[in-house]
């Protein structure tokens, strides 16, 4: 087998033989067994060439598998873990082998969806080997066993053998109407309980949404309170310290009054004692003066000093 190798290149094998080819597929299936590989089974799909001459050549094996560890097996199966599109050695033998001839265009498409999966996580109730041929019958139109409730389609075997069934040509295309009733019932059901669980986790997102903005609103208004708090503490305490400064000018000012105060009558006493000191002088001059004219003393005169007066 060669994975993802183009019919052209297979073709190249039997040059001489082969003049023209038809893609085919064929959806395949273990059935699950208690003696060792893959417990649950396994669904996978082959996409090859059906040639003129009767050859039949595969290029590609693709199931899902986890990308951890081989096989399906123990808590593997059941934890959802990175997936990738791969095949074994298991793969040669199937229990169930459904056939199908498909366009180019189908072909493609068949590749583009074994492709996205490498890019999916694999969990066995979540997406598993039967996810994938399910969404590859989907892709090509075929009528898909409808599984939602019964969990037994979605084993591998079953599943396939089913699928089979749908679309054999010797089987209806379709399924008969009351099968497609009772189909579109099950999905009338799912769908009203779908919409009541979307209904729910509106109300719930609501119902947080609101006291969101409850909670955001309080938030706010205790920022308001803790804000006006601290604006207030700080006007206070800008009051307090203006009037400390004031009174600390006012103080200065009650210190410097008192301290020129203090100098102005320094500065009156020592003019005072100037201005008697000057007096005085001038009564002895006067005296001396008067002395030398002959008033007083032997000359018989009197001699009278002028007062003595304060300073003007």
């Amino acid at each position: 087998m060669i994975p993802f190798a183009s019919a052209e290149d297979v073709q190249l094998l039997f040059p001489d033989n082969n003049v023209s080819s038809k893609p085919i597929i064929e959806f395949r299936a273990r059935d699950a067994k208690l003696d060792g590989g893959q417990i649950g089974g396994h669904a996978f799909v082959f996409l090859g060439r059906e040639y003129d001459n009767g050859n039949t050549v595969f290029d590609v094996a693709a199931g899902f598998f986890p990308k951890v560890g081989e096989g399906l097996v123990g808590l593997k199966r059941f934890a959802i873990t990175p997936g990738k599109v791969d095949y074994t050695i298991l793969d040669i033998h199937s229990d169930v082998i459904f056939r199908l001839n498909i366009s180019t265009s189908q072909e493609e498409k068949v590749k583009e969806i074994i492709k996205k999966y490498n890019e999916k996580d694999f969990g066995a109730f979540y997406r598993n080997c039967v996810t994938m041929t399910k969404e590859i019958a989907d892709a090509l139109g075929l009528v898909v066993p409808f599984s939602a409730l019964d969990f037994g389609q979605e084993m591998p075997g079953v599943f396939i053998r089913q699928l089979k069934g749908n679309n054999d040509q010797d089987a209806p295309l379709r399924f008969e109407k009351k099968q497609i009733d009772d189909a579109l019932e099950r999905q009338r059901k799912l769908d009203g309980a779908a919409a009541e669980k979307k209904r729910k986790e509106a109300e719930l997102a609501a119902a947080a949404a609101f006291f969101a903005q409850q909670r955001f609103l309080a938030e706010q208004e205790q920022a308001r309170a803790a804000a006006a708090q601290a604006q207030a503490a700080a006007q206070a305490k800008a009051m307090q310290e203006q009037r400390e400064q004031l009174a600390a000018q006012q103080q200065l000012l009650r210190t410097q009054e008192e301290a020129a105060r203090k100098a102005a009558a320094e500065q009156e006493a020592v003019r005072q004692a100037a201005f008697v000191a000057e007096q005085r002088k001038r009564i002895e001059a006067e005296r001396a003066a008067a002395a030398a004219k002959g008033y007083g003393g032997n000359g018989g005169g009197t001699f009278t000093p002028a007062p003595v007066f304060g300073p003007p």
